[in-house]
Formats: C-alpha cells, structure tokens, sequence
C-alpha cells in the first residue's frame, strides 16, 4: 500500500495546487508541465475522471506559501553559468568557516555545519548535489556570489523578494511551491520558462475549441548549463538523497529540508512534467517529527514517496524519454579550498528500487565571483 495514493490527492494540469492531509501535516503538490502536450493534459485529466479527489487552493493562503525551499539547485545553476565543474573535488568537511566578508554573520566569519557528522569527505560538485552537502554550497555561494544566485532564481520563475545572503545556497529564504515548480519546470525545458497559468484552451457550450493556449516561452537560461543541472539532480534520484523518488524512467530532482525539520520537500521532473511536494504544518513552523514512522522529516522521505506516487500516476502511458546529454567542455572551475584526502559518505543512506533500472549516468567533469551582500546565521540541511 503506497504512502501516498492519488486517490488521496490530485494530480491537476498546471499549474493548479492541491493540498491533502497526511498524519495532520499539510502536503501541497504542485504539478508544471515543462511541454504540455495533449496526450500529457489526457492523462492528468484521465486520474481526475477516474474519481480522484480534486482540491484545488490559492496558492497565496497557508504558512506554505513562504516556506523554506531548496535553492540549492538554483545555485548549481549560477555555478554552471560561471562555468563551474561538475566534477571538480570538494572538501567538504562536517562543519566548516567561510572567511568571505561578503558571508559575515553578525560581523563574524559564518560557520555552519552539515545534516550530520558522516556526510564529510571529499565531494565532487556533482556527488555534493547528490548527497546535500552543505559546506561545499556554502564554499560554492562564496564563489559564485549570493547574487548570482538571486538573479539566476528570479529568471527561473522565483517571484519571492530574496535577499542576496550567503545563506540562500542552504535555502533559506520563503518561496511557494507553485514557484519553485516553475523553476523546476524551466529546467526540464532545458532553459525556457512558461509562466504557469491554469488555462489551457477556451471551448464553447458545446465543446469546439476557440482557442488554444500557446504561450511562447522565454530562454532564460542557457540549453547546456540547464543540461548540466539536470545530469546533476538525475544523480540525485539515482544514488542520493531523493532515491525513494524512483520512478523507473529518466527523472531528476532535489530534497530540501529546513532547520529544524519545519519543511521538508521533494521537487524534481522528467521531460514531459516537473512537480513539487512541500510538507509543512499549515498553522506554524513546527518541526515535521514522528511522522509516518519517521522520526523526523527530510526531502527523503515524505516527500519524495509522495512524489514517487503523484508522477507514477502522472507519467503512466507515458513515453519515456530521455534527457540530452550535456557538454562538459569549457567548464573548468573549482574550489579554491585546498583538497584534503578522506572519502564522502552520504548522511542518509540511499534506499534503491532492484526492479529498477535508472537510465545511465555520464560522468565528466565552471567566472569570476559576483559582489555578495552579507549573510544571516543558518544550518538547515538540504
């Protein structure tokens, strides 16, 4: 009996919001449509007419709606814009002190640590992603400058005010989850964004079509480095902390978890469909603990079982298609920490599906800081 069931739940053409309850946690699941065909709108139409429940909020009501995201992502995009390697070594160490001024807590070095003492070693960029190491994001955010990352999250599709703090790498600024589907969304389109809107054609009374919506989409950023980002988060699914998101087809995506367990989430997409799941109590920041026979909530977890059962459902019939294999040349930038020689081990030990068979990863191996603005004191883990 899966966690999550869509006879539970919703899975809408986009981008609408449906909010379930779970062990009284509120749960939104919000479903974007990277290229929304018509056979894609038949099947997410075809598991409301086969009686699925369908609740259908504002996305501007509930705490949620500012919740803790996972920005990380929009970071390894920054990152790839200033030609950043996805295989250049990290040391990321269980807590670490960023000596940038730009990174300054209360006039004082920021220091933070990981999600837990195991998840220290030696990472490349890409395993980093894959694993939610924090300390090589924060050397990362340094480097590539808070706000970068700030420009790259609002071309993306994040409308949220953000503030350009170091701390915005560990995803500590509020953004919905109707946004961050959309970020999501222009990455499975390989850089372009469609702004969501819940029209997709206009019929009369008697059900001919007058007009279609073709809405023309805008490329915000560049085909390879939203390729790489993608390569990135399919590892994440595939051997990281999103494994429970397997769903036996070409899938990426990304696990968040805020400081104190008071958000935890799962964002990822194929080809065809991107899709968020964000849980949270809808009254407070209250940690997310003993929950599902959980002791408490990350990305993980929850989340990404609910994604796992949304997307099955969404996805089956589906072609399955495979994502373009990015290039790699050109992208020669690293860490500028010195090396040290221990090997990384994730801190949430990888739970894999035998009956699948992930599609293949590639492994290969990104200028100049931005000017960042100083930082709030944070240690969520992703």
């Amino acid at each position: 009996m899966p966690l999550f069931s869509p006879d539970d739940a919703v899975a809408l053409v986009e981008p609408e919001v449906a909010v379930v309850s779970v062990a009284a946690v509120s749960v939104a699941v919000v479903l974007v449509s990277a290229v929304m065909t018509e056979d894609l709108a038949a099947t997410l139409l075809r598991l409301r007419d086969r009686g699925h429940h369908v609740a259908v909020v504002k996305t501007s009501t509930g705490i949620w709606d500012r919740a803790l995201a996972p920005i990380p992502v929009i970071s390894v995009a920054a990152a790839m814009e200033a030609r950043y390697s996805l295989s250049s070594k990290w040391n990321g160490p269980a807590t670490i002190t960023i000596p940038d001024e730009a990174c300054y807590t209360d006039g004082k070095p920021w220091t933070l640590s990981n999600a837990s003492d195991e998840e220290s070693g030696v990472f490349t960029l890409r395993d980093a992603t894959a694993h939610s190491v924090n300390t090589v994001y924060a050397q990362l955010v340094s480097l590539v400058g808070p706000a970068a990352v700030v420009d790259v999250a609002h071309r993306l599709g994040i409308t949220s005010d953000l503030q350009p703090y170091c701390s915005i790498t560990l995803g500590t600024e509020g953004v919905n989850p109707l946004e961050m589907t959309t970020a999501y969304a222009t990455l499975a389109a390989r850089g372009v964004r469609h702004d969501a809107s819940p029209v997709l054609a206009v019929e009369d009374v008697a059900g001919n079509q007058l007009q279609s919506l073709e809405p023309r989409g805008q490329q915000v950023l560049a085909q390879n480095d939203a390729d790489l980002v993608t390569y990135a988060l399919q590892s994440v699914i595939t051997t990281g902390t999103g494994t429970r998101a397997q769903i036996g087809r070409p899938a990426a995506g990304k696990t968040g978890t805020a400081q104190d367990y008071v958000d935890a989430w799962f964002c990822g997409y194929t080809p065809q469909l991107a899709a968020c799941v964000w849980v949270g109590y809808p009254d407070a920041e209250r940690p997310l603990q003993n929950i599902g026979g959980f002791s408490a909530l990350y990305g993980g977890t929850i989340p990404a079982l609910i994604w796992h059962d949304v997307m099955s459902a969404a996805m089956d019939g589906q072609t399955v298609e495979n994502f373009v294999t990015p290039s790699f040349d050109g992208y020669t930038l690293g860490a500028d920490l010195p090396v040290p020689t221990p090997s990384a081990t994730p801190s949430e030990p990888p739970f894999v599906d035998p009956s699948l068979t992930p599609s293949p990863i590639v492994t290969t191996p990104p200028p100049t800081p931005t000017t960042p603005i100083p930082s709030p004191s944070v240690g969520p883990g992703l």
